[in-house]
């Protein structure tokens, strides 16, 4: 993921929607890791989310800690 930029890439693209606000890309961010949790496992969720999730953070200027934490919430909530 970080070898080939992807990560880089899936941020930018979630950057490029227009989501000035770092609550809504946290909740869209939250929402992707409940969908893809449904379908694979909370752990390889987070593996493959995690550095979309430090990527996203860097662009918006904000802390990457809030958004760890939002994929790990997100993965977490397979029950739903």
């Amino acid at each position: 993921f970080d070898k080939h930029g992807l990560a880089e890439t899936v941020a930018s693209w979630i950057g490029s929607l227009g989501l000035d606000a770092p609550r809504v890309a946290l909740g869209l961010l939250m929402l992707v890791a409940m969908v893809l949790a449904q379908t694979t496992t909370s752990i390889a969720t987070a593996v493959i989310l995690a550095p979309v999730a430090i990527s996203l953070a860097e662009r918006m200027g904000v802390s990457d800690r809030a958004f760890l934490m939002g994929v790990l919430t997100g993965t977490n909530c397979t029950f739903l």
